[in-house]
């Protein structure tokens, strides 16, 4: 018994000493920025120190009678690093608060209150993409105010460095406008996968079993004088949409195929549905 009391005394008195190191090391940290106007690294975090406002204060350790800095912290920046793992924020250098669990009996048991951290993807306009960073609530309300940039550059964040996704490209946007244009973009704006009987392309829409097939025929024959033979100059014109669209002498015979082909896909994909279920149900 008596050696177990000696362990936890010595225990205590190395915990008390080294609290003792770490308060003297901030407040000679502290007392070089005050004499330097410049900030001081506390913790882990940047500090920035207003002399203005700091002063001498009684009351770190009373039992050593050492004396200390309460400091008028201005502004807090994110921690060096750009990883999404670690409990703290990027922006304002938050961390887990100290506190107690106490019960009904007032038996306090000592917790971390961690901070209110969340994974965001925020859109990054000069980068033209969108940045993962893990911020705080706090943390999330000076992007919203302020800025993506003004808060990174605030905070010595590189935006080029933190995970990314690209944005979408010319192309892209515009095929997307394409398909809402036809139609093809179901609940929520996801774009419905391509529907065969709503073919386009000239030469498959020939040799395929579509009603429009022999119409289709006689419009390529009409156009193969036209053609090139160059792959990337031909798609233009061997696709309805396009032909349709374009100056070209059978742009109106292109345009009634198409309109024709339009009209005629949702009753085509009725009979598909239709023998789809006599195939699974076996009922006509």
């Amino acid at each position: 018994v008596d050696n177990t009391f000696a362990s936890a005394a010595e225990r205590r008195r190395e915990r008390d000493e080294r609290e003792k190191r770490e308060m003297n090391m901030m407040a000679s940290r502290a007392s070089r920025a005050l004499a330097s106007k410049n900030s001081v690294q506390v913790r882990g975090a940047r500090v920035l120190v207003s002399s203005s406002h700091a002063k001498q204060v009684r009351g770190v350790d009373d039992r050593n009678k050492n004396k200390g800095l309460a400091l008028d912290v201005v502004s807090m920046g994110a921690k060096q690093g750009q990883q999404l793992n670690g409990k703290w924020c990027r922006m304002t250098g938050k961390t887990a608060n100290n506190g107690y669990s106490v019960s009904h009996s007032h038996i306090r048991t000592k917790r971390l209150q961690q901070v209110n951290l969340h994974v965001k993807r925020v859109y990054w306009p000069r980068g033209k993409r969108w940045v993962k960073i893990r911020l705080s609530t706090k943390g999330l309300k000076t992007v919203q105010k302020i800025g993506i940039e003004a808060a990174a550059k605030k905070a010595g964040i590189d935006l080029w460095k933190l995970p990314f996704q690209l944005d979408e490209t010319e192309a892209r946007t515009q095929w997307k406008k394409q398909q809402q244009d036809d139609g093809n973009v179901g609940l929520y704006g996801r774009t419905l996968p391509k529907d065969k009987r709503k073919m386009v392309n000239l030469e498959k829409l020939a040799t395929s079993d579509h009603p429009l097939a022999a119409e289709s025929k006689a419009l390529l024959d009409k156009l193969k004088p036209s053609l090139s033979g160059n792959p990337k100059e031909d798609s233009a014109l061997l696709n309805l949409r396009k032909l349709s669209l374009s100056d070209h002498e059978l742009a109106a015979e292109a345009k009634d195929v198409l309109e024709r082909s339009k009209a005629l896909g949702p009753v085509l994909s009725e009979k598909n549905r239709e023998k789809k279920y006599s195939e699974a149900y076996g009922y006509k």
